[in-house]
């Protein structure tokens, strides 16, 4: 697996251990994700980095947004913009859940900033005649050098009505947001500076914030360009996953209700798990699909209708569910096992398997059919450019080998045709010349 795709995984299964809260430390959590994906055997070159694993973070948080979160979400961050621009001059950061993107039913808009004293911030927001509070900061959170104290607005439309280019009716909206602002106060230069240079997955200073919105509209608002991909194998899927809505199945084993209804559950599960993999969320999505074509036999039926239209992995991933979901049961033999689990994809297949059975539940909200399929081929087109990505270096590698061969050749070239054709091997041949000449004569 090439080194861009191996840290992509890395950081996706980061994020996942963090937003799940499976880890709390961001780099136990790396490490973690890097040795059960790689089974102990990466470097350090091989691990994301923090605005990586920050990106990976926002992509599970949009998973579990509705479209009007998303629309409160891009409100907040807008006047969170407006804000860190005011404050400029105090190299402030956003942190919290308006930049995770994990927005709450009651959000709270929070900065952190770099201080001489309260004083100036009050001035800077031109709070005169504001409502204000200070609160203590926890001893956990004093930094190192300094001290800090936390300001509070109770409605972050006090601060913006005169700052804002966002309508009337946008800044009522903000009318119940606080403010809250943490200040390190006496900061240093150094301060400043390291501030500046961002790298944390958990601040983002002005910049950092807008390329982060900038990539959401990229990722999430616009529509793949689907002249570049192979559309017709998403015509595919869709025809056959569709027919899935009128298939019931058994309320004993299934009591979330039709086969669509489930697809759907597990692609979301699975997606929230590796949402860097393609292969299998294809696998998620269309393991049932043979449901609606052969009753009898719909592991075959669904295989032979995506022949050709899967890759060999997605293929072996489908065949084997039902082996899996034994493994799970405790009804498989151990040859059996043995011989599933010497595939390398053994882990990923009972990663479906246990999502498999647990998308069952009645009531889930989950995305609809269309969405799921716009996600996956995003994937596929951010897949295939790491790809040509991967290969251009590749190419330029062996190009900068073949100049060095070729340079290497025409050293040695030049050695031997300097060896060749040397004044002093000249004279030399001239003088056996001379003395054959003489000893002819004689």
């Amino acid at each position: 697996m090439s080194p861009p795709k191996i840290r992509r995984q890395i950081a996706c299964e980061t994020a996942w251990l963090i937003h799940s809260q499976v880890e709390s430390d961001l780099s136990v959590a790396r490490h973690r994700a890097a040795h059960r994906l790689t089974a102990g055997n990466y470097e350090d070159r091989d691990l994301p980095s923090d605005r990586e694993v920050r990106d990976e973070l926002q992509a599970l948080a949009r998973m579990h947004n509705s479209p009007l979160v998303r629309e409160r979400l891009t409100q907040l961050r807008s006047a969170a913009k407006q804000l860190l621009t005011t404050l400029a001059r105090f190299t402030p950061r956003l942190t919290g859940e308006v930049l995770e993107g994990a927005v709450s039913e009651q959000p709270t808009i929070e900065i952190e900033l770099l201080a001489e004293g309260p004083l100036h911030v009050i001035r800077a927001l031109a709070l005169e005649g504001t409502q204000y509070r200070f609160e203590k900061v926890p001893l956990r959170e004093m930094p190192t050098e300094g001290y800090a104290e936390r300001l509070v607005v109770p409605s972050v439309r006090d601060v913006l009505h005169s700052k804002t280019d966002l309508a009337d009716y946008e800044l009522d909206e903000l009318a119940d947001v606080p403010l809250v602002i943490t200040m390190k106060l006496g900061a240093t230069q150094r301060d400043h500076n390291e501030a500046k240079a961002g790298d944390d997955p958990r601040r983002a200073t002005r910049g950092e914030l807008e390329e982060l919105v900038a990539r959401e509209y990229r990722g999430v608002r616009q529509p793949p360009n689907l002249e570049s991909q192979p559309l017709e194998r998403f015509v595919l899927y869709r025809s056959l996953l569709l027919p899935l809505e009128n298939v019931q199945q058994p309320p004993r084993l299934h009591p979330e209700g039709d086969a669509l209804y489930h697809s759907l559950q597990v692609f979301q599960l699975v997606r929230e798990q590796a949402s860097y993999d393609e292969e299998l969320q294809l696998a998620a999505l269309l393991h049932d699909v043979g449901k609606a074509i052969d009753a009898v036999d719909p592991r075959g039926a669904a295989l032979a209708a995506l022949a050709g239209q899967i890759t060999e992995r997605t293929h072996w991933l489908i065949e084997h569910l039902s082996e899996a979901e034994m493994v799970l049961s405790g009804e498989i033999g151990m040859r059996a096992h043995r011989r599933l689990k010497e595939s390398e994809d053994y882990d990923d297949l009972m990663l479906l398997a246990r999502a498999n059975r647990a998308g069952r539940k009645s009531g889930v909200e989950v995305c609809d059919l269309n969405e799921a399929l716009v996600f996956i081929q995003l994937l596929a087109a951010d897949n295939e450019a790491e790809d040509e990505e991967a290969d251009d270096e590749e190419f330029a590698d062996d190009d900068e080998f073949a100049d060095d061969d070729a340079l290497g050749f025409e050293e040695e070239f030049d050695e031997s045709a300097s060896d060749e054709s040397s004044p002093d091997d000249d004279a030399a041949g001239e003088e056996d010349a001379d003395d054959s000449d003489d000893a002819w004569s004689r």
